[in-house]
């Protein structure tokens, strides 16, 4: 009988290569030189990985500005501008803007309120009271311009509440029907009753404004606006005699 083992095929063990593969430096293909040739070609590769090796870490370092300030310490930094917020002021005053001292009367004293308020709550920027009269309007105040009205210059800022949320993007939304959020006052809250606005949703001058906000009479009026309304009636609410006592929106200016 055929002994068994002769019919299997004797397989040799198969050598696995090594991993990870070792390379010898310098590579063997220069062994062919000298030594004073090899040793410069070597020279040559420490010096190129080198260079490799520190232009990585500049360019590293300059993506996050670690050059320039090591270059130029103390130097002034681009610092990103900060967040326009429109609020609620928490002094209400009669038609004449008298109920607190801030500077001088009218609109100007308003304007004293809330970049008062602004600076106190930690709001970066210029603020001014969101109010219109015959001299400047809202579509003109917005930037610092204060001898014009229907002015026609756009701009894409966004103006956020003191929740963080966006009330309005850019002044095509702002001078409309149409918010996005509802407005509170410096800490978040909702305030109660309207706001002086003398001011249409498309912000120009209303018929109403006090006399420029220097009327505490009853026999005139003022335009008003609702903060909790997000139509058009966040500005053009109603109307209130001058001698009642309302509180007004405080708005960063596009600079």
């Amino acid at each position: 009988m055929q002994n068994s083992a002769s019919r299997y095929t004797k397989i040799s063990p198969q050598r696995v290569p090594a991993w990870p593969p070792s390379f010898s430096f310098p590579p063997r293909s220069l062994s062919f030189l000298d030594n004073r040739s090899r040793g410069v070609i070597v020279a040559l590769m420490k010096a190129l990985s080198l260079t490799v090796f520190f232009a990585f870490v500049f360019s590293a370092c300059n993506n996050y500005g670690l050059v320039d300030s090591l270059e130029n310490p103390g130097a002034i930094r681009d610092i990103p501008p900060p967040v326009k917020r429109i609020f609620v002021s928490t002094t209400p005053s009669n038609g004449n803007m008298s109920n607190f001292t801030c500077n001088g009367g009218g609109i100007q004293n308003a304007n004293c309120l809330c970049q008062q308020t602004a600076e106190q709550q930690g709001f970066g920027g210029t603020y001014i009271a969101f109010l219109s009269d015959d001299v400047a309007d809202m579509s003109c105040r917005l930037f610092s311009i204060t001898t014009s009205t229907a002015c026609s210059l756009m701009s894409d800022a966004v103006w956020y509440n003191t929740k963080n949320e966006i009330v309005a993007s850019g002044t095509s939304q702002l001078f409309s029907t149409a918010h996005t959020s509802a407005i509170y006052d410096k800490s978040g809250n909702a305030p109660s009753g309207s706001v002086w606005t003398g001011t249409t949703a498309g912000g120009a001058l209303a018929t109403s404004h006090c006399n420029r906000w220097t009327s505490n009479s009853s026999g005139v009026q003022g335009q008003t606006g609702i903060p909790s309304d997000t139509t058009g009636s966040w500005t053009q609410g109603g109307a209130a005699g001058c001698n009642t006592n309302q509180n007004f929106y405080c708005i960063a200016v596009v600079e």
